[in-house]
């Protein structure tokens, strides 16, 4: 069973902010890193980075964001490749 359950609500609220904080780090880490790849590919066309610019959050700037807190991850295998 997942989740998290106290009486007390400040520990629920404290639990709640904790991961919020956390999701948020490493969402801004992820951003971070799409951000400047995306500028190192324009500077390698030699154009500059246009202004209106939209990121996507991929896999794999999620995954070397994960790695600044020690937590490696793994795409799953398709479904197709799943063992019975």
């Amino acid at each position: 069973m997942a989740g998290f359950d106290s009486p007390d609500p400040r520990i629920s609220r404290l639990v709640t902010l904790a991961a919020s904080k956390f999701i948020y780090d490493l969402l801004k880490g992820s951003s971070t890193i799409c951000k400047a790849k995306a500028a190192a590919a324009a500077a390698a066309r030699g154009k500059p980075l246009a202004k209106d610019t939209k990121y996507v959050l991929n896999f794999e700037n999620l995954a070397q964001a994960a790695e600044e807190y020690k937590i490696a991850l793994q795409k799953s295998p398709p479904p197709s490749e799943w063992s019975d």
